[in-house]
């Protein structure tokens, strides 16, 4: 997490100012549009960008798009995208992966990005559709909890130790997996029913 102004708006910051208008935007679309057309859509995007990722040569990068008012716009993509997904930080990885940007600086961005984007998606939810948070939903985050620390904590233990390259390929990878979840989540009752 940043630990100062100058550290906070030099990182996450831009990005936190895109996002939150953003998440208005997918808490609209959650509640208008069809989910199902939008997590195909996702789900697709994440898997060919993470096939991509895989082959694309080495240190090929974007140039030029560091600047806070791409930040803003990647900020706003990440939180429209949060906002009927709750996977904000897609955007902002893909965005701090195209620039070739070390771990460190990558996860400087990314982590509070998706720690202030979760929240304020909460909260927007809750002020707008409070019924969404239903029983239910707090039943399944009890039952997910249990494996969410352990996780994290496994996560971070790997942090620590891969290189700069694994840390990237581990990216992709479970960018591409959870893409791979959302057409699963889709597709898999249509391919059950084949089988």
């Amino acid at each position: 997490m940043p630990k100062s102004w100058k550290a906070f708006w030099e990182g996450p910051g831009f990005c936190i100012l895109g996002g939150v208008p953003g998440a208005f935007l997918g808490i609209w679309m959650l509640s208008h549009l069809p989910a199902e057309q939008l997590m195909k859509i996702f789900g697709i995007l994440l898997v060919l960008y993470s096939i991509y990722s895989v082959f694309k040569p080495a240190g090929a990068k974007l140039r030029g798009f560091a600047s806070p008012v791409t930040g803003t716009i990647v900020g706003f993509i990440g939180g429209a995208i949060g906002g009927f997904t709750a996977f904000p930080g897609a955007a902002v990885v893909v965005w701090t992966s195209l620039r070739d940007l070390p771990k460190a600086q990558s996860r400087a961005i990314v982590q509070p990005y998706i720690f202030m984007s979760q929240i304020f998606s909460l909260i927007l939810i809750a002020l707008l559709h409070p019924n969404y948070l239903s029983y239910g939903y707090w039943m399944l985050l009890a039952i997910t909890l249990p494996a969410v620390l352990p996780g994290t904590a496994t996560g971070v233990m790997l942090y620590r130790r891969i290189s700069d390259v694994n840390f990237k390929r581990v990216s992709y990878l479970l960018l591409g997996l959870s893409g791979l979840a959302l057409l699963v989540k889709i597709y898999g009752p249509l391919l059950a029913g084949l089988l």
